[in-house]
């Protein structure tokens, strides 16, 4: 019976979408295989099914078990490295990865997720230069999007994956001095997000990832009407889902482009807000708690910083009026 759901599922999200069995598999599994899984003779791993829920753009949460103990051992290496690349530990990111690729037997979805991750290492560790990041990246997107072209990206079925794969590729694009090119990847992977995905609450990290990135890009052109909007509806994105990590950075490119709009006494709120939450965060955010201070003192407004601060509801307080 649990196969036969999970297939049914499967099948039934795919016709909705009006998408071929090739189209939903490409890079994640065989074509076979998928329609054995919908046909309820095979069981997939944890991170197939996922990977194939998110492409299909619904929540995997239903996904009782894991298949066998390798599985469950898989899919906790890989949240084990999430959690080490977000605080920037590259070292204990590396030697998780490493553990994982040392397994044997791995499906596609986890030989995606090890070949992705590092690159994405490489690229955050500054040992490719951008034009060399843009080659590999593409290289790796072509093998698990089907007929990839930068300019059909919303209407692709992507894993998370893959709009962490393109998310990358933007800024290796942006760090090449293209950020037209950046900027037009961005948008579209938002789009994908708002149009495609159902599971917002199981995007909305990367959903924001990708608006500060945009925004931060949008703002180098000068364009802060455009920045002003695309850190609101992030910021509403983080305080519905609960979802901070790139909270405190939206208020900050928000606060800057009040600034650059004239609207100074707004503006400087936001950037006193953002060094707030940063240091209700700690050690983590604290090269970004050393950049603002700079930024602020700049300004001319540092000693608004200087006021005693307290974590209590803090993230509350700021939701509400910013």
């Amino acid at each position: 019976m649990l196969s036969v759901s999970i297939g049914e599922i499967i099948k039934s999200r795919r016709k909705d979408l009006d998408c071929s069995q090739e189209d939903l598999s490409f890079g994640i599994c065989s074509v076979s295989t998928l329609s054995k899984i919908e046909r309820g003779l095979q069981i997939p791993t944890r991170a197939t099914f996922e990977a194939l829920m998110e492409r299909l753009g619904v929540s995997p949460h239903l996904y009782p078990s894991f298949s066998n103990e390798k599985d469950r051992a898989s899919f906790e290496l890989q949240h084990e490295f999430n959690e080490a690349y977000a605080k920037s530990d590259y070292a204990e990111a590396e030697r998780v990865l490493n553990e994982l690729d040392g397994m044997s037997d791995l499906d596609r979805a986890h030989e995606s997720f090890i070949l992705t991750s590092r690159l994405l290492l490489k690229q955050r560790k500054r040992l490719l230069e951008p034009k060399d990041a843009i080659k590999e990246f593409e290289q790796i997107i072509k093998l698990y999007i089907r007929n990839f072209s930068i300019g059909k990206i919303k209407k692709y079925l992507l894993t998370k994956n893959d709009i962490n794969l393109l998310n990358a590729l933007a800024v290796a694009y942006y760090e090449s001095g293209d950020s037209q090119t950046a900027i037009k990847i961005l948008y579209e992977l938002a789009e994908f997000i708002r149009n495609k995905v159902t599971d917002r609450e199981g995007f909305s990290i990367i959903y924001t990832k990708i608006l500060y990135n945009l925004s931060s890009y949008v703002g180098m052109s000068n364009n802060h009407e455009e920045v002003l909007r695309i850190c609101t509806i992030a910021i509403e994105d983080c305080v519905k889902y609960s979802r901070y990590r790139y909270f405190s950075h939206l208020i900050f490119n928000k606060g800057c482009s009040l600034i650059n709009l004239g609207r100074e006494t707004e503006g400087h709120e936001c950037i006193k807000a953002s060094y707030y939450i940063c240091a209700v965060i700690g050690k983590h955010c604290e090269p970004n708690l050393k950049f603002i201070k700079d930024y602020a003192i700049k300004l001319g407004i540092g000693d608004m910083l200087n006021e005693p601060i307290s974590g209590e509801n803090i993230f509350e307080k700021f939701s509400s009026n910013y």
